[in-house]
């Protein structure tokens, strides 16, 4: 094997990784867009009565799932996240 297709090779590999964290960025934003346009259920509260959720804990849920579609694809790398 030449030197020219081990470059190659990286530099294909490279791109790929690059290709697959803009991926799950895309991927996470896209969540974070659906939760908070799509029409959520009611919720229970502690009475058993049902409390529609506030657009408070609308936007927190789509957050949390942000941050967990980034954190498990590795978008983000774990040492830049809690900055």
């Amino acid at each position: 094997m030449n030197k020219a297709s081990l470059e190659t090779g990286k530099h294909l590999s490279g791109r790929r990784h690059l290709l697959q964290r803009w991926g799950a960025i895309l991927l996470s934003v896209l969540v974070l867009v659906l939760l908070l346009w799509i029409p959520l259920p009611d919720v229970l509260d502690s009475s058993g009565a049902l409390v529609p959720l506030s657009q408070d804990g609308r936007t927190t849920m789509a957050i949390l799932a942000l941050c967990l579609v980034l954190w498990t694809t590795e978008a983000i790398p774990f040492a830049i996240a809690p900055a």
